[in-house]
């Protein structure tokens, strides 16, 4: 699935059925379990996982077949449109500096373990101090 794609409230469904069947609610653990179990790139993090299994919850399971409990999912506005926004902001966002001899890329998604430093003159070699 590409990056910026928006997770089908179908989709949701068919990877959350056998936990509402059986009573459970949805959590942010247990939707991280179930899609890395299904191969699913999940797109979202901590907190629009929470917002998710919230409203998934409140759409009680209503002793129906995982097709019909899909498509119930599938035509919930609120789910799918909330599904639309925070997959928006689970895009990936760089931010490139170039403001000396160095480029340093920044954004949402860097952190000292991805820092990667370009050097536009590659014979020149940043002091050691």
């Amino acid at each position: 699935m590409d990056i910026g794609s928006v997770i089908s409230a179908a989709l949701v469904g068919g990877f959350s059925y056998d936990l509402v069947k059986n009573g459970l609610q949805l959590s942010v653990a247990n939707i991280m379990d179930l899609t890395r179990e299904k191969a699913i790139d999940w797109i979202y993090d901590e907190e629009a996982t929470e917002k998710i299994a919230g409203r998934i919850n409140e759409l009680v399971y209503n002793n129906e077949s995982q097709e019909q409990y899909e498509q119930r999912l599938d035509s919930d506005v609120v789910l799918n449109e909330l599904l639309k926004q925070l997959s928006q902001k689970a895009a990936p966002v760089a931010i490139i500096v170039d403001n000396s001899e160095n480029t340093r890329v920044a954004g949402r998604d860097y952190n000292e373990h991805n820092n990667h430093t370009h050097h536009h003159n590659p014979e020149t070699k940043p002091k050691k101090s």
